[in-house]
């Protein structure tokens, strides 16, 4: 039976907790229960903590992601200190192609072992996982389809059919919108929305065996590797056309991007680790261990992992110095390879010899065999998770039984407002016995801000003073910066000599404030490319700009790239906002009439390269009535056209003209000059 005053305290006294973000404070009183504390970090990740001091009442050590609710002890009369620390368990799962037996096997990285089967196309092998874990993209070379896989339950969602391209490797673009595969044949891009193959590009080589997606999107590299020629191509991501080829001395067999996105990490079946600079073009080689098969690079860009085939064995090279800082061998076919996004763990899929995958402990040195199925082999992303999950290190300190108490009037009204604009004020008091040191703290629950007169309100204010303190008034609010949404919780009244009191707070909700966006007003001229459309935004509050936008407008005018002398509409549209309603106003497009000269170049060379192939005439497609011929050296005319699109590409009825010169006549039809000149064809 506790004494009474103990059981009066327990009326007007609750739990002591100060947990400050990147402080890890915890403070308790004894007799008393301190709630569950939330270790910080992504609530996926799982710890496994300890305390040095299990005399507090708390154990020595615990798994999970909060440190668990404990009674607290301390029977003395000073203060106890215990230290935790929370060490995060790894966590994800990986996505493991079993080609020959149209399956997936998802193996827990937590628990290295295989969890679930999930049946897909015929064939499986290039797989990808979007940004936020929710959907695993499989490859199925054999049926020519791409399974996608819902993660929360592991089971295949939608499958599509792609007729006759036989899907290899697949990227998924950076807003979700499409996957880009390749094939046998050439490089595709799916629509994910319409299930439609919306660009194609046919290769003309032989032996693609690789593509990656530069970080910035506008590239796509691809390997060839072939007994008669070995390169890398650049293919413009927009357009879909090969910028540039590369010859490499070595058989390559993969490649990854630096994290700058300023080069190119390529390894081949020799004992070659090349970097290329992709502006330059540049080749810097480097020695590794034979028989490079696959290679990753850690998300901080300084560590490359790459297996080899030869030895069977995964190194790990320093980016910096291209030194070998470790090699582990598996004693099994190193095939595929990716690595937890924490580093602790690298998983190498065997191949075809072997039916497990092995996980290298990369701190210890330990090898895990999986067992996982006829032909393991994932290519591409295939981790799931990899959370950044960091330790964390908590100070506990449990006080003797408490002496001082916290006494209020806790009937709130609840309040509501607008973004930008402070609600009314509601207010409590706030009184204490045997206050000692500090006077009391109030602290708002998030949303929220305090005042002791109304007028000047800020994240927490102190009653003041010590002894017995009288009631005193303090006000409560929304801020005029807390963001759109409904608010509530717990006003903390606290002490260092008493434990916390608490009030309620009803709930109250900040509503979005209004936001134009107008279109502005444009002035072109008709041989103008289209203009870049701009936007004037009335009603932003707190200092916010278009960088608080979730999404900022687009526009739409005229479709054409030289739209006709005019006035046309500006439709502004498309911006998303947390905390703001959004109208639109229209602006206006005004084309004028007018003309820019022509840049005529002089030569081209068209060798089928995918660069300078067609003569390209700028600023001629203004000119909708032009005229254009040519003629060789004997006047007679191999080229005429009404109205030129920079589409002659130096053939006559269909057969490739001889290198030489060759003179052309530009009627523009607009009451400017002809234009003539010579230009040479370059084989």
């Amino acid at each position: 039976m506790k004494p009474f005053w103990r059981s009066l305290l327990f009326l007007f006294l609750l739990v002591k907790l100060t947990a400050v973000q990147g402080q890890n404070n915890i403070t308790g009183f004894n007799g008393y229960d301190v709630p569950a504390t939330t270790i910080p970090g992504d609530p996926q990740c799982v710890y496994e903590w300890t305390n040095d001091n299990p005399s507090i009442g708390l154990p020595a050590s615990g798994i999970g992601n909060s440190i668990p609710t404990f009674t607290a002890v301390n029977n003395g009369t000073k203060n106890i200190t215990a230290h935790l620390t929370a060490t995060p368990l790894p966590s994800g799962f990986a996505y493991i192609a079993r080609v020959q037996e149209a399956t997936v096997s998802v193996v827990s990285v937590a628990a290295l072992k295989v969890v679930a089967e999930i049946p897909v196309g015929a064939m499986p092998g290039g797989i990808e996982i979007s940004a936020d874990g929710s959907r695993v993209y499989v490859a199925n070379w054999l049926s020519g389809t791409i399974s996608i896989i819902n993660t929360l339950d592991n089971t295949v969602t939608r499958t599509i059919e792609l007729g006759p391209i036989r899907p290899a490797q697949i990227k998924l673009s950076k807003d979700e919108s499409k996957l880009y595969i390749q094939a046998p044949g050439g490089v595709f891009v799916l629509d994910l929305s319409s299930s439609t193959i919306v660009q194609t590009l046919w290769f003309n080589y032989a032996g693609p065996i690789r593509m990656i997606v530069s970080r910035d999107e506008s590239k796509i590299y691809v390997l060839f590797q072939h007994t008669t020629r070995n390169m890398l191509a650049e293919i413009d991501r927009v357009s879909l056309t090969i910028t540039k080829i590369i010859d490499l001395a070595t058989s390559p067999t993969d490649m990854c991007e630096t994290i700058d996105g300023k080069g190119l990490y390529i390894i081949g079946l020799k004992n070659d680790l090349i970097l290329m600079n992709t502006t330059t073009y540049e080749l810097t080689t480097r020695t590794t261990r034979a028989e490079n098969r696959n290679i990753h690079m850690s998300k901080d860009g300084k560590l490359l992992y790459i297996s080899h085939g030869l030895d069977n064995t995964v190194t790990i090279v320093d980016t910096e110095h291209f030194e070998v800082l470790k090699t582990y061998a598996i004693n099994r076919e190193a095939g595929y390879i990716e690595v937890t996004r924490d580093g602790r763990f690298i998983f190498v899929l065997a191949g075809t010899r072997d039916n497990d995958v092995t996980v290298i402990n990369v701190n210890t040195g330990a090898l895990t065999r999986i067992p996982i199925g006829v032909w393991p082999a994932s290519s591409g992303h295939f981790i799931k998770g990899g959370i950044d999950c960091e330790p964390s290190t908590f100070t506990v300190t449990i006080k003797p039984t408490p002496t001082a108490i916290i006494n209020n009037s806790n009937t709130l009204a609840a309040v509501n407002t607008m973004y930008g604009t402070p609600s009314a004020a509601t207010s409590f008091t706030v009184s204490g016995i045997h206050i000692t040191t500090e006077g009391i703290l109030v602290t708002p629950p998030n949303g929220f801000e305090v005042s002791l007169d109304n007028s000047n309100f800020s994240g927490t204010v102190t009653v003041a003073g010590t002894g017995n303190l009288t009631p005193v008034t303090v006000y409560i609010r929304l801020a005029g910066k807390t963001h759109t949404g409904t608010y509530d919780g717990d006003i903390i009244l606290s002490n260092d000599n008493a434990v916390d009191s608490h009030i309620p707070v009803p709930s109250g909700t900040v509503i979005k404030a209004d936001l134009k966006i107008a279109a502005d007003d444009i002035k072109a001229f008709y041989s103008d490319e289209k203009p870049v459309f701009t936007f004037s935004y009335t009603g932003f509050v707190n200092a916010d700009g278009p960088a608080q936008l979730n999404t900022l407008p687009v526009a739409t005018g005229p479709s054409e790239r030289y739209p006709l002398p005019g006035v046309y509409i500006i439709k502004p549209s498309g911006a998303e906002a947390a905390d703001y309603n959004l109208s639109y106003q229209n602006g206006m497009l005004t084309i004028l009439e007018g003309y820019k000269d022509l840049i005529i170049p002089n030569a081209f060379t068209p060798n089928g390269d995918g660069i300078n192939d067609t003569w390209d005439i700028k600023y001629l497609n203004t000119y909708s009535k032009a005229t254009v011929s040519i003629f060789n050296r004997n006047g007679q005319q191999v080229y005429f056209s009404n109205g030129y699109i920079n589409n002659w590409d130096g053939n006559f009825n269909g057969r490739a003209l001889p290198a030489g010169t060759y003179y052309y006549f530009i009627n523009l039809n607009n009451k400017k000059p002809n234009v003539r000149g010579s230009i040479t064809i370059i084989r």
